[in-house]
Parts: structure tokens; C-alpha cells; sequence
């Protein structure tokens, strides 16, 4: 798709982020692949990335809620473009259709894409704030009383919280922003590790892929710098103590250091 376009004014959608198994080692290899093609192809290719669309099932519905706060770290710290399907950032699921209610054409047998594409929640009043309308043209998802944009602005831990200080990270660190990308070894086999590397800064990733805590001790030459965040509410703290790192299943984590 790069070959057949003009690099400088368009890039096309990579949808891997959709169709990839949530394991480290596929990861791993895309991730290198692809950005190493890009790089020899031209400096003016851009990477892009989608994790949720509305042909395909919610990214909280395929992955689950830990990996699925994971996928946010991974996205909005990967270089390039990054697409946020609207109601991945408050944790929306696919919603449950009756038969007399699905309206998608393509429907076969089953609810087809309406699961994906019910009304976004806004808040935990009729119809998630979207409507006051009796009925709406599909019905509401059933997270909406604790998954609406009212609720988890007020709470720090949630969804949305997480997505907005990641797209902060992003709106302000310029090593996430153009830094170089490179995939390096973790030191635990289901730990994604890779680095953003600018002028004035490095930012450091480290997600652990399994639904197991992971415990494992860095390569002497990672150099992590400051904790700045993780996926998981529970951790506040850095989860690094003498070399020894601790992520729990699911974790995904964020360091700086100057240069």
C-alpha cells in the first residue's frame, strides 16, 4: 500500500492491531518488520495504527479489560498515526442485539456488526446521554452505568483517565512525538519492550503480554529512567526495585530519562 501512494501526503490504514493475537511474540515480529520496511522504503512514510473499528468486535470485547488498558499504552506510544475508535477510551463492550432490533443489512444469521456499534455512553442516565428518545436505533451497551465519558472523568483510575494522560504524554513528550523506534529485548520472554529514542529524551515500554505476573531483571544496558506510568490503577509506584521488575498480568509501563 506505501508503494502505490505518495508517501508525503497520505498513509494507509494498518489494521494488525485488529486482526493480531494479543501475544508478545507476534508482536514482536510485526513490529519490527513493518517499521523496518518503512524505513527503507522512505523517510517520509508514516506509520499508522487502529486497535477498533466499527466492522470488528470492541477491543475490551476481544481482549478484556487489563489487556485492553494495555492496547492504549501500545497505541499511543508507538510512532505515527494513531486511530481511537470512539468508546474504546471509556472501555465500551459490544452490546447485546435482540433479533427484532438488528439493523445491519450484512446480518446473517446473528447480530452482525450492530454489536460494535451501539450509541456511545456519555453518561449513567436514559440511554447513556445520547438520546431522549424512547428508543434508540440500537440499544445501549450494558456497561454504560460505570463506562460513561460523566463517570470517568471524575475518576481518576479509569479508561478514560488512562487514554487522557496518554494522549498528553503524547501532545507533549517530542520523543514520542518523532522519535526513533527500536524493539529491544525486555529480558523476559512475555514482555514487549521497546524505546522512543529524540533529541532531549527517551521513553522506554515494557508490556507484559500474559495473564500471569511477570518477575524478571532488566539487561544491564536498559536504562529506564523515571516511572511515568502504567496501565493498571494499582500500581503508583515504580515497579522496578534493584533491577528486579514486577508487572502484573497485563501491565503495561511507561519510563523517561534526559539524555
Amino acid at each position: 500500500f506505501y508503494e502505490s501512494m505518495d508517501p508525503a501526503v497520505a498513509a494507509p490504514f494498518n489494521f494488525e492491531g485488529l486482526s493480531l493475537p494479543w501475544q508478545v511474540e507476534p508482536w514482536r515480529t510485526f513490529l519490527e518488520a513493518f517499521h523496518t520496511a518503512l524505513d527503507e522504503l522512505s523517510p517520509l512514510c508514516v506509520a499508522s495504527y487502529a486497535f477498533g473499528n466499527h466492522d470488528q468486535h470492541r477491543l475490551v470485547t476481544r481482549l478484556g479489560e487489563p489487556a485492553a488498558r494495555a492496547a492504549a499504552v501500545l497505541l499511543l506510544t508507538l510512532p505515527g498515526l494513531a486511530f481511537i475508535y470512539n468508546g474504546d477510551e471509556i472501555g465500551m463492550k459490544n452490546g447485546e442485539i435482540p433479533a427484532d432490533q438488528i439493523q445491519d443489512p450484512g446480518a446473517k444469521g446473528g447480530a452482525g456488526r450492530d454489536p460494535e456499534r451501539t450509541p456511545l455512553q456519555w453518561t449513567a442516565g436514559k440511554n447513556a446521554g445520547f438520546s431522549t428518545a424512547d428508543i434508540t436505533w440500537l440499544p445501549v451497551a450494558a456497561n454504560y452505568p460505570t463506562h460513561n465519558i460523566e463517570t470517568q472523568s471524575r475518576d481518576s483510575d479509569s479508561f478514560l483517565s488512562l487514554y487522557r494522560r496518554l494522549g498528553q504524554l503524547r501532545n507533549t513528550e517530542l520523543s514520542l512525538q518523532h522519535g526513533e523506534f527500536k524493539v529491544i529485548d525486555s529480558g523476559d520472554s512475555k514482555v514487549l519492550g521497546y524505546v522512543r529514542n529524540g533529541q532531549k529524551a527517551q521513553h522506554t515500554v515494557l508490556i507484559n503480554f500474559s495473564k500471569s505476573s511477570r518477575n524478571f531483571t532488566l539487561k544491564p544496558e536498559t536504562l529506564l529512567g523515571e516511572f511515568v506510568l502504567s496501565s493498571d490503577s494499582r500500581t503508583k509506584l515504580s515497579p522496578i526495585q534493584k533491577g528486579k521488575v514486577h508487572l502484573r498480568p497485563h501491565e503495561a509501563v511507561v519510563f523517561a530519562r534526559s539524555h
